[in-house]
């Protein structure tokens, strides 16, 4: 999904293809790496960084398959805005300046807010203040920011077989509503995504829905989802 705007179309074309290809094959998924924009920066419509980011990892992060966490993706960075000066990549700077650049996401992960990497020396690239205002520090400290979130879905997720090793089944829901089932040996957990900036709206699924989700509440039968909102509801098998 690296090369993509992870739109609700881009998702079930990947996914499908993909599932059709492997069958009972497995997959090693990516949202971002070093070639690629930062999936933050690339997701469309006006929302919070850390919406855009958590909405995408926890994606990857639900689909069958291994998910590869590029470094930053943990923090909710977004792509990184370089002067032409600062640019080593030959592929940036031959294309300059129509080329959005592979240099601004690979970038140093910002440890504290002086930035924490090569305090003596001038780093191979710079780390400029947005990504230092999202330091590592800064985040353990905050039960609320995106790396905080992102380890307790991490937790969840290790500790529920049918998330890291069930089967996956998509049901057709109108957009932008994504909605995918995750089944394992009697669990069963139902998966339902926000892929837009907007406030979307659906009939309340049967199950309970579970503390991770975001942006997620029931009122009057249905289910609301925040921009780049998720719910996951358990919905085991008798």
């Amino acid at each position: 999904l690296v090369g993509t705007a992870m739109t609700k179309a881009d998702i079930v074309k990947s996914v499908s293809r993909i599932e059709e290809l492997i069958k009972d094959g497995w997959i090693c998924w990516a949202t971002s790496n070093h070639d690629f924009k930062r999936v933050a920066s690339r997701l469309q419509g006006e929302a919070p960084l850390a919406d855009k980011a958590l909405f995408a990892s926890t994606l990857g992060l639900c689909l069958r398959g291994t998910y590869c966490m590029y470094q930053g993706e943990e923090l909710g960075l977004p792509q990184a805005e370089l002067a032409f000066e600062d640019l080593r990549d030959p592929y940036d700077i031959m294309l300059y300046p129509e080329h959005v650049g592979r240099d601004g996401c690979r970038t140093p992960l910002p440890w504290d807010a002086q930035g924490g990497f090569s305090a003596t020396t001038k780093p191979w690239l710079p780390q400029p203040q947005a990504h230092k205002d999202l330091a590592v520090a800064g985040q353990e400290a905050d039960p609320e920011s995106v790396l905080a979130q992102i380890k307790n879905f991490l937790s969840w997720r290790k500790d529920t077989p049918a998330m890291r090793l069930g089967t996956i089944e998509f049901f057709d829901l109108p957009d932008p509503l994504l909605s995918f089932r995750r089944d394992l040996a009697g669990q069963s957990y139902l998966c339902v995504y926000n892929t837009s900036a907007s406030t979307a709206r659906m009939e309340a699924p049967a199950g309970t829905m579970l503390p991770v989700s975001r942006h997620a509440a029931l009122h009057d039968g249905g289910l609301v989802l925040g921009p780049y909102g998720y719910a996951i509801f358990s919905q085991q098998k008798e």
